[in-house]
């Protein structure tokens, strides 16, 4: 073993623990386990999560609009994030998915059957999402949730929408409608898009429809507090279909322009990457870019020593 020497009195650098930002976590519906909830709080306690992103607020086992003719029930949404808050976790709001009686199709993925299609109808969808942040701001209060992310979908790209990108962008502007006329300052962001692709012209890797969902919101003075993408580098190759029947593609590993595109706003990256390409994501990302990133599901002692080697080898970790 090679002797190392440290100085004790050498100036240190601010501690950085990007992955403690945010975990994500099946879906909603799975919170009103207590098991889980055992799960969530040893987590908090041993790790440090701060936010936590799920799928399905709007499935049908949430009840928040099960019934179009019967009033919206938030006694679930309550009970997950009320536990939430109280063990220091904020929710990370992914707007998903549609009730089933506004789903525009009988498109679903999954096991638990969520529905992946557009709205049938976008006033519907404004008044539930409205309706939603509403409630979460007079239970919680308008200081707590502007410090919570609301996410529009879940990886559009791919078939957890069978719509197109213009009826995504459409959405995204309905909904981002929908909750800043609650509050203006609320957080919102998207597409939430699954991998990034190669560019055949220059080879470089981008995030699948990033830069086209940013021009869209420039264009129309829509804002895009978040930018949210979701590479899978280590999943299969594009010609093998996986477990539930969808294709990403391998091993995007250069980031470079992406991330330099991002200065200014949030980003968060919902995929674990080998160590490696953490710290080229980081070394990448401009000083005022916010990046969040996502750990799998592993054993405790495995994550703590994910931890620590990332702390032993990145100074901003």
């Amino acid at each position: 073993m090679t002797p190392r020497s440290i100085d004790g009195l050498a100036a240190g650098q601010a501690d950085d623990p990007y992955w403690k930002r945010v975990i994500c976590a099946d879906r909603v519906g799975m919170a009103l386990r207590a098991d889980f909830r055992e799960h969530a709080k040893l987590a908090v306690q041993e790790c440090g999560f701060q936010t936590i992103r799920q799928h399905g607020l709007f499935h049908d086992d949430m009840f928040v609009w099960y019934d179009r003719e019967k009033p919206q029930f938030f006694g679930y949404v309550d009970s997950v994030y009320d536990y939430y808050l109280s063990i220091g976790l904020r929710p990370f709001v992914e707007l998903s998915y549609v009730p089933r009686w506004m789903a525009s199709d009988d498109k679903t993925v999954c096991p638990c059957k969520c529905p992946a299609c557009p709205p049938n109808d976008l006033n519907e969808w404004q008044t539930l999402v409205r309706t939603t942040v509403r409630h979460l701001e007079e239970r919680y209060g308008l200081d707590e949730i502007r410090g919570w992310h609301f996410e529009v979908w879940n990886e559009p790209n791919i078939p957890f929408w069978s719509g197109t990108q213009q009826q995504y962008f459409d959405f995204y502007r309905a909904s981002v409608e929908a909750v800043n006329s609650v509050d203006a300052d609320l957080r919102v962001g998207g597409p939430a898009t699954s991998n990034f692709s190669q560019d055949e012209a220059t080879g470089e890797f981008r995030p699948n429809w990033v830069e086209e969902f940013m021009a869209f919101c420039d264009a129309n003075h829509l804002p895009a507090v978040l930018i949210s993408a979701h590479p899978y580098p280590t999943n299969f190759p594009f010609h093998i279909r996986n477990l539930y029947g969808i294709n990403r593609h391998f091993d995007a590993t250069d980031m470079g322009l992406t991330v330099k595109t991002f200065a200014g706003r949030s980003v968060l990256v919902v995929a674990w990457m080998e160590e490696e390409r953490v710290h080229r994501l980081l070394d990448l990302a401009q000083p005022d870019t916010r990046l969040y990133l996502h750990m799998p599901v592993m054993p405790l002692e495995d994550a703590k020593a994910v931890h620590e080697r990332l702390r032993a080898r990145c100074p901003r970790v």
